[in-house]
């Protein structure tokens, strides 16, 4: 399950909020080296940290974050538009208005990695994203992604498109991207991940009191969408869609992949 914060709950979310903004300075200002970013010893945060903002996080067993995500109505700014409308190719969809989201400021944690757990909780994150978009109706999601991370945000289950060229930026080389968030494409990124209903959920007060705790509230709603039977078949459409993404998450790069973080860590 992933948590949807909003304006409305986030009383509920003190602490994890607090570890947010202090886990987004260390990704982003300390380990990407974005030094023009606002931080200082209570995190990171910038001007779209508002009442609009929804923040979407994946918590452990013990309610620590595993990975993080913003997401905001366009009409209220946009980063994409209003920073970089370079990056957006003429004849490419509005990426600003009433039918766009964006997303931004995506994150997994030092513990997450360690894990080596795979895509699959930035999956459901990414998922949550489109649910939240399409219940306040949008028809996409917008953002931008380093080109480094572009092929891992491809290999999900989802029509990730360019709204245009890469271009540099003082940290690497970034392009604007956009996926819709319709009802078909969220079914389908349900499916891959064999999920029978939706990833993100906004606990409410009354569920605490009702569940007791973060986890309970997740039993609950694991209990509410479990997978239908007929995902569980070999031959499904959802068994060949997991097992496609599967491979995503651990084709021939993966080697790679650990050798470059076992480096990382060994330097850290």
């Amino acid at each position: 399950m992933i948590h949807v914060i909003t304006a409305q709950n986030r009383h509920l979310y003190a602490e994890q909020l607090a570890d947010m903004f202090q886990f987004r300075r260390v990704h982003f200002v300390e380990e990407n080296g974005w030094a023009d970013l606002q931080s200082d010893e209570t995190g990171e945060r910038d001007a779209f940290d508002d009442e609009h903002a929804v923040y979407l996080l994946g918590l452990d067993p013990q309610d620590r974050i595993e990975v993080g995500l913003r997401v905001r109505p366009t009409t209220e700014g946009c980063i994409l538009a209003d920073a970089y409308p370079h990056m957006v190719a003429p004849g490419a969809p509005a990426v600003k208005g009433p039918d766009a989201w964006e997303m931004s400021r995506i994150f997994s944690t030092h513990a997450y990695r360690r894990a080596r757990r795979g895509g699959r909780r930035v999956a459901e994150t990414f998922l949550a994203a489109m649910e939240t978009a399409h219940a306040a109706g949008a028809a996409r999601l917008v953002g931008m992604v380093d080109m480094k991370l572009y092929p891992l945000a491809s290999n999900i289950a989802w029509d990730l498109r360019l709204t245009g060229l890469p271009a540099p930026y003082p940290y690497g080389v970034m392009v604007g991207v956009y996926a819709s968030a319709g009802a078909e494409e969220i079914a389908h990124l349900r499916e891959s991940l064999g999920l029978a209903g939706p990833a993100g959920y906004e606990v409410e007060a009354q569920d605490l009191a009702a569940c007791g705790s973060f986890q309970g509230v997740e039993a609950m709603f694991g209990r509410a969408v479990r997978p239908r039977p007929a995902e569980l078949e070999p031959e499904s459409p959802a068994a060949i869609a997991a097992a496609v993404a599967t491979y995503a998450y651990h084709d021939g790069r993966r080697p790679e992949r650990e050798r470059a973080e076992d480096v990382r860590w060994a330097a850290e």
